[in-house]
């Protein structure tokens, strides 16, 4: 029940909110106008013969005015209707076969399903699975080593070599790297190859839903032009102003995210390469000054085995989950389990 119950209020907050609200709003969107993307000319005609006889459109808007949604969907129905009826007096007929968009739309349709539920499930992993904690009272094996390690007061217990006491949590999470309020809670051992997976399919879901939801959101824009003066070619989008205001304000949510979360994903992964957190950044960054200021030689990462190994380290399956306890680390040649922690003493000394 604790568990649950930590799950539930952990995800009541501003950024899991947010975030959640963009992932359905950029879904919802994006398959709502692939929907559409079968709206070929001749059956729109077809649709609005048989609108502009009913008494709904023929008794309204015969003179192109808007309707109460501010387009003239109800006028392009009987307009329509209209330009069917010479073309079949005349004995023009529309083009038959499907057209590029109507094949590709099945094809558009699976491969964003796919990215928005591999970014959702990613999300909800890396925000309920959490970056894990060292065990309550926990020290090393060995007495001795303790003098290798910090003592967090808090948590009462000592912090495993990459460890970190996170204020926003309240407990020491094993290799954290940072705490993310979008899933608030940290990125550390446990979720962050998950983190790093709901970047990458995110920024590849929101490329698709910008490349579909941005022609969409301009053939229903220009609807009558594409029906009266068009091709063929162009599937006819059918927006309301209120479609349309928010299919450009989730076109909007779709860009930024490519953007900003793309950069995230860039320093993500350059971390993910390096087997080098946030934190452990800045403590290699205080450990050359020092050396370079005492003359010596830089200091060697323990953690860094080579770009492929370090991926291997952080990203061995599919479902990114996590390898090893949190507590012991592989190290380079020339280094010890307690390499970095010696050098953090010794920055805080």
């Amino acid at each position: 029940m604790s568990i649950l119950s930590s799950s539930f209020f952990r995800i009541c907050h501003w950024g899991p909110l947010i975030a959640l609200g963009i992932i359905f709003s950029v879904s919802l969107c994006t398959v709502s106008c692939l929907g559409q993307w079968h709206n070929k000319r001749e059956v729109f005609l077809d649709m609005a013969a048989s609108a502009a006889s009913s008494s709904r459109y023929s008794n309204q808007n015969k003179d192109d005015k808007v309707d109460a949604d501010g387009n003239k969907i109800a006028a392009d129905f009987n307009m329509a209707a209209m330009l069917k009826e010479k073309m079949a007096e005349s004995g023009s007929v529309w083009r038959e076969e499907p057209t590029f968009w109507s094949k590709a739309s099945p094809y558009f349709l699976s491969m964003f399903l796919a990215l928005s539920g591999m970014t959702l499930y990613y999300y909800l992993n890396a925000l309920w699975g959490g970056p894990g904690k060292v065990p309550p009272g926990w020290k090393p094996d060995h007495g001795e080593d303790r003098a290798c390690l910090q003592f967090c007061a808090t948590c009462s217990n000592y912090k495993p070599p990459r460890a970190h006491h996170c204020r926003q949590c309240g407990v020491c999470v094993p290799k954290m790297d940072h705490h993310c309020p979008w899933i608030n809670t940290c990125v550390g051992h446990q979720n962050q190859a998950q983190f790093a997976g709901f970047l990458a399919a995110a920024v590849a879901g929101c490329s698709l839903a910008s490349a579909v939801l941005g022609p969409s959101v301009y053939w229903g824009l220009y609807r009558r032009w594409y029906l009266y003066y068009g091709s063929g070619d162009v599937p006819i989008i059918i927006l309301s102003l209120w479609g349309l205001l928010i299919n450009l304000f989730v076109l909007g949510l779709a860009i930024g995210v490519v953007i900003a979360v793309g950069i995230l994903l860039f320093f993500q992964g350059r971390a993910i390469l390096r087997n080098r957190t946030g934190i452990e950044d800045w403590i290699l960054e205080k450990a050359n000054y020092r050396r370079s200021e005492e003359q010596l030689e830089p200091f060697l990462f323990p953690y860094d085995l080579g770009r492929w190994r370090n991926l291997t380290e952080v990203i061995h399956n599919v479902q990114c989950k996590a390898k090893g306890d949190g507590i012991h680390w592989p190290v380079r040649d020339g280094c010890h389990q307690y390499t970095l922690t010696l050098e953090q003493i010794y920055q805080k000394a």
